[in-house]
């Protein structure tokens, strides 16, 4: 017997890079409570946080989906790590009410074996019972619903909400296999590509036939292929998110191992080809490394001398023209300084740069270093560089102090930065207008003035997550549910400095 609204104490989580929930919000039913999740690695302990407000009997999720997985933020879920997230699963269930609902809202969740199995043990670990979607989740104009059609356990909370005004659906991003990054039937070539699972469901990758021309240095070439994400498992093989792939035929690298304990954001290697990578971990390459570590490229284990200690996680990684890196992310503390989000490290040590200090007002997640050795950088920060540049900024490569001249500032968070080979950067994010102009989630610029392109006049009707050029200088994008030809899962040409 379902439960009448009145005795249901709600409440609903949506992640942050689900668009528009404002009109999710007014298709809630009366008296559930809303929260809109941060997208800072620790979603799920946000969830607990919010459940010791009240006994709650139901709780709605909404986030982008796929079979056996949802991605809150920058916490994915999947068939693979739900039992790496035990801890956190299991204290909802001391909090919730006995016999409590889950209503997870995104597509294809439920669908599949995988899916199916997901929310069983989703159930067992919250002790809830689990109402989950096999299809398409968002607005039936785009082929979705907001019907939950596979039910563990007895759902007491009527299922539903009132969202016609919602334009979109829930879905992770897809790799279309017909496209000019990807693509089937082509002979593999050997390019070293950097790979981060951004959709959460921890899939294999099998990337061939990439072409792509240099924006920053040359494109470095050999057999390997880096992989990070929330994966405990690749190829038949044990790996905790971070592996090395063949590019010939995708077989895992026997020798390299990092093993990190949490997930890995970002991966960039050094002059000499070992990688620095970035993450939510504490532990990678049989050390104790808080959130970055260089890594040997042979066998994955953590440089000794190189120990940053970052007091928060790292997800974007650039080199500077001397082979230094310069990081962003969550942290206010790392090499040694107070550094505010952003922050150059000396390659072989990681001391952080003590005259290059930027001093974000947010989170930096975007770094792309241009050919005057400059970096262009975006994220959710509104004052960066002793300047009120709003989401995107041009800094001095040197002290950090942002570019009077470029002017790009963005009214929404800029996720992902592209440059082409004049320096020129293609940006996309969660926006409607940048550079004093209307473009939707996408806009290319110039790259000494911040102006945009008028010739560029694409848009997207979702946030862009993911750019990357191909061989003719054009981008392509991904993100969820976009209009854009040419969907791609997320690709980082490596580039040596």
């Amino acid at each position: 017997m379902s439960q009448p609204v009145s005795s249901v104490k709600a409440i609903a989580f949506f992640a942050p890079d689900v668009p528009d929930v404002e009109s999710l919000v007014e298709g809630l039913k009366p008296g559930t409570q809303a929260v809109l999740l941060t997208a800072n690695g620790k979603e799920l302990e946000q969830i607990g946080e919010a459940l010791k407000g009240d006994t709650y009997s139901s709780i709605e999720i909404f986030s982008h989906g796929s079979p056996g997985s949802i991605q809150l933020g920058l916490t994915g879920l999947n068939a693979d790590n739900l039992d790496g997230y035990a801890p956190q699963l299991q204290q909802w269930q001391t909090l919730l009410a006995p016999g409590a609902d889950i209503l997870v809202y995104g597509c294809g969740v439920a669908a599949e074996v995988v899916g199916e199995a997901f929310i069983s043990r989703l159930g067992q670990l919250t002790g809830a019972d689990i109402a989950a979607s096999n299809n398409l989740t968002g607005n039936a104009s785009q082929g979705g619903d907001w019907n939950l059609e596979v039910v563990t356990g007895n759902i007491e909370t009527v299922p539903g909400i009132e969202a016609a005004n919602y334009q979109h659906t829930l879905a992770s991003p897809v790799a279309n296999p017909d496209k000019i990054a990807i693509a089937r039937g082509s002979a593999n070539i050997k390019i070293d590509v950097l790979v981060n699972d951004t959709d959460a469901d921890a899939d294999r990758l099998k990337i061939s036939n990439i072409v792509a021309a240099p924006t920053n240095g040359t494109a470095t070439v050999n057999d390997s292929i880096y992989v990070g994400g929330d994966f405990t498992s690749i190829g038949g093989l044990e790996r905790n998110r971070i592996a090395k792939l063949n590019s010939s035929d995708g077989s895992v690298d026997a020798a390299f191992n990092p093993n990190a304990d949490r997930i890995v954001y970002s991966i960039a290697l050094d002059k000499s080809g070992n990688p620095i990578v970035g993450g939510d971990f504490t532990n990678i390459g049989g050390q104790q490394r808080n959130y970055i570590a260089k890594l040997n490229g042979s066998d994955g284990a953590a440089d000794a001398t190189f120990n940053p200690n970052a007091n928060s996680w790292v997800y974007s990684i650039a080199f500077d023209p001397e082979g230094n890196p310069i990081v962003g992310g969550g942290f206010t503390n790392i090499g040694g300084q107070a550094r505010n989000y952003i922050a150059k490290l000396n390659a072989s040590t990681g001391t952080a740069d003590v005259a290059f200090n930027p001093n974000a007002s947010s989170w930096v997640v975007a770094i792309q270093i241009g050919p005057d050795g400059n970096p262009i950088v975006g994220g959710y920060f509104t004052s960066i560089g002793g300047q009120g540049n709003s989401y995107i900024a041009k800094l001095n490569g040197s002290g950090g102090t942002a570019d009077p001249a470029f002017n790009a500032n963005a009214n929404g968070r800029v996720y992902t930065i592209a440059l082409d080979a004049g320096g020129n950067p293609t940006v996309g994010g969660d926006f409607t207008s940048i550079g004093g102009q209307n473009k939707a989630n996408i806009a290319k610029l110039n790259g000494s003035t911040g102006a945009v392109d008028a010739v560029f006049n694409s848009s997207a009707n979702n946030s862009v997550q993911a750019i990357a050029m191909d061989a003719n200088g054009n981008p392509i994008a991904a993100g969820f549910s976009p209009i854009l030809a040419g969907k791609i899962a997320t690709i980082l040409l490596n580039l040596t400095p």
